[in-house]
């Protein structure tokens, strides 16, 4: 059992005291005053979890006619917890049965529950016959009953303009004055907010906005912004053209994150794009293997590859300007031989090439 009592005061008998059935020892009946008479070890309490302590005062057995219950009244100084266990063990022999109850506490910050659940709202004396006037300022709100807010009464409420707002009962209104008065003092307080500098009546009702976020609208570049916003309309028309034509110039796809294109001509001549394939089709390139000399390069692939002895002489080889070896970056040289298997005899270079070095044939 569980009963929830105000933190740090005295419980008083027969209004907040506990009151609760106890069982005989051994049996189904409620123990009346005559069954068991409580000595000081006999009820004991733990606050919060810790030691238990005897109970300051004992319970007392009230006659309830066809049995009894007993009344337990614990001290402002037992109630100082958020949880206190009440246990009734009685000393031999046994008299009732061994038990026990919970309290928790309630109306303080050290409590189980902070709020106070004992206070009550007070109906302030400026409501009469359900009229909430502003002759007075409000410090507590009307007591809350069947005559009050009502599932009609929220369906049929309705602020009409500045007329009566009816909070759900026919008489229960907040007046027109009412309304006014808190509709003044609203407008009132926003008169200086921002850079508005209007009066929330002003927005409501429609009186003619000339602050000055109207002047930072600025006056239009036509006869009107109906037609300023026409022109743009057709000027955005125009751009809308003008991409749907770029987009039919355009690759539909990009090639490994680029745009591919084909030039079909060169100035405006298609021979001399074509020459120009032509020419650089013949380019072949080429990779240095191990085992070089400054007179005997030594390729790892070519493309295209080698077929027949002496297939690339006569011709330059030109080494890559990023190639492994720098002292041969940009550097050329011609071929004198070759075999076939791609071994280039060549006029001698400054240095000999390393595996890896890339090169040109033209």
């Amino acid at each position: 059992m569980v009963f929830l009592r105000k933190f740090g005061t005295l419980l008083v008998a027969g209004t907040t005291s506990i009151r609760i059935p106890i069982i005989k020892r051994a049996a189904v009946d409620f123990a009346v005053g005559a069954d068991w008479t409580p000595v000081a070890t006999d009820v004991r309490i733990a606050v919060d979890g810790a030691a238990s302590a005897n109970v300051t005062n004992l319970p007392t057995a009230v006659a309830a006619g066809n049995g009894a219950f007993w009344e337990f009244v614990l001290t402002a100084a037992e109630l100082t917890g958020k949880q206190m266990i009440v246990t009734v063990v009685d000393a031999a022999t046994k008299a009732v049965e061994d038990q026990s109850f919970l309290v928790e506490t309630y109306g303080n910050a050290s409590a189980m529950y902070a709020t106070d659940l004992s206070l009550q709202l007070a109906t302030p004396t400026n409501i009469t016959a359900g009229t909430i006037t502003t002759t007075t300022n409000l410090t507590n709100l009307p007591a809350i009953t069947a005559n009050w807010i009502t599932a009609a009464g929220i369906a049929a409420a309705a602020l009409n303009g500045k007329g009566d707002w009816n909070i759900g009962k026919t008489g229960y209104a907040l007046s027109s004055a009412g309304v006014q008065a808190v509709w003044d003092a609203l407008t009132s307080a926003l008169v200086t907010v921002g850079s508005i500098g209007k009066k929330l009546a002003d927005w409501v009702i429609g009186t003619t906005q000339t602050g000055d976020s109207f002047a930072r609208l600025g006056a239009p570049t036509g006869a009107s912004v109906s037609a300023d916003m026409a022109a743009m309309k057709a000027e955005t028309a125009s751009i809308q053209a003008d991409t749907n034509d770029l987009q039919t110039r355009v690759p539909t796809a990009l090639v490994s994150g680029k745009m591919d294109a084909n030039a079909s001509a060169i100035d405006g001549n298609a021979a001399a794009a074509a020459n120009l394939k032509q020419s650089t089709l013949g380019i072949v390139t080429g990779i240095v293997g191990a085992a070089s000399t400054t007179t005997s390069i030594v390729t790892s692939s070519m493309s295209p590859a080698a077929a027949v002895a002496d297939q690339f002489k006569g011709r330059i080889v030109t080494f890559a300007e990023d190639t492994t070896t720098v002292n041969l970056r940009g550097q050329a040289t011609d071929i004198t031989a070759n075999t076939a298997v791609g071994v280039l005899g060549c006029t001698a270079l400054t240095t000999s090439p390393v595996s890896g070095d890339t090169f040109s044939v033209t």
